[in-house]
């Protein structure tokens, strides 16, 4: 009966969760937001400014539920990673007809620091305990396990490397791995071998993994995109205002159902 219970609600989660992703895909459309760019520069003020999340209210934490396919769900509850940022963007991307994917990557803190950040408005962060991250952090330096994730978009003959916990963009070298569009001396490995949790993660994956190296746009008109789509936003805040009460009820309900639900990962009490 439980189990049953669980599936009814996973499968209300589920389309509930697909009209937000529709709604704010036709709400771009809208205020003409096409490009990978436009929609990346829009999505990042959105999650940082409450406009996709209960109570309007966003910060990046460890505190997730991590329901199969349903990542973005954390987006929405207020309480995200990097795995639940760059699974809805993917999402936003494949119902506009985008051909995109999430990627697992290593990284270190000096590509992320090198990065430009073009968004000013900063990521609210709640930290993990002191013991979750020293643990961490040993076992993904030695191991060099995926501790990122990002997004990539093909459009129109051109890659996009996007990081959208980090408000960055990369290119992809002729080895796979991706660097820095504005310092390439500062690189991501890429971490594709690891399939299952790839698939566990994004069930489809439409990108070609072997096409490396293919060309982006220049860091100046990756700039100029963002900026303009930026200025657009922060002009019609009364137009995101708008979108966020005509959700606010789907949020709710959203966050209501998900916090029932037991998280994938186990963590500690204290975490």
């Amino acid at each position: 009966m439980l189990k049953r219970l669980l599936n009814v609600e996973i499968k209300k989660l589920n389309k509930q969760y697909k009209m937000v992703i529709n709604n704010t895909e036709q709400f771009m459309n809208e205020i003409e937001m096409f490009d990978p760019v436009s929609i990346f520069a829009t999505y990042i003020f959105m999650y940082r400014n409450g406009y996709l999340s209960y109570q309007k209210n966003f910060k990046y934490s460890f505190k997730t539920k991590d329901i199969p396919y349903l990542l973005g769900i954390d987006v929405i509850r207020g309480q995200a990673v990097c795995r639940s940022l760059a699974s809805m963007l993917n999402n936003l991307y494949q119902e506009k007809g985008l051909n995109s994917q999430t990627v697992c990557v290593y990284t270190t803190d000096k590509p992320i620091q090198k990065m430009v950040h073009l968004n000013k408005t900063d990521l609210t962060i709640e930290p993990a305990s002191e013991q979750i991250s020293k643990i961490a952090s040993i076992i993904t330096f030695i191991t060099r396990t995926p501790n990122h994730m990002i997004n990539l978009v093909d459009y129109e003959n051109k890659r996009y490397v996007l990081d959208p916990t980090n408000d960055g963009v990369m290119y992809q070298d002729k080895y796979g791995n991706f660097r820095l569009l504005n310092n390439a001396n500062y690189k991501m490995h890429n971490c594709q071998f690891v399939t299952s949790i790839q698939t566990f993660l994004d069930a489809n994956q439409t990108i070609d993994k072997l096409h490396f190296n293919k060309e982006t746009i220049s860091f100046y008109k990756y700039q100029k995109k963002y900026l303009q789509a930026l200025k657009f936003c922060y002009q019609n805040k009364d137009l995101f205002e708008y979108f966020y009460n005509q959700n606010e009820e789907l949020y709710q309900e959203i966050y209501k159902i998900s916090e029932k639900q037991h998280s994938l990962v186990k963590k500690p009490k204290n975490f």
